[in-house]
């Protein structure tokens, strides 16, 4: 799995907590050389502290189905394919870190 972790990979990571143990174990690897976008509800989880650049999807807290995480994960998913293919955006900057 190391190689397909290069400098060259962007892994995009979407979670609603962030803190899930497989979330957590791969963004600890220490021969991973991927950057890493995170895409999460959790601004102070792991996800959102260790990634290259996070999105935070602020849909606030989940009671029974994540529902709501999962449409803003969507709407956020839809808004990177939309930066990384070139089109034009807008973007509140309290938003985005990175």
């Amino acid at each position: 799995m190391p190689r397909l972790l290069d400098e060259s990979t962007l892994v995009v990571l979407v979670s609603q907590s962030g803190e899930s143990a497989e979330i957590v174990r791969l963004i600890e690897m220490p021969e991973r050389h991927s950057r890493i976008l995170g895409i999460t509800n959790t601004g102070d989880s792991p996800l959102a502290r260790k990634s290259d650049a996070a999105i935070l999807t602020r849909a606030g807290t989940e009671s029974t189905v994540s529902c709501k995480t999962y449409v803003s994960a969507l709407a956020a998913l839809e808004w990177v394919g939309d930066v990384l293919c070139g089109h034009p955006i807008q973007v509140r900057p309290s938003c985005v870190r990175g």
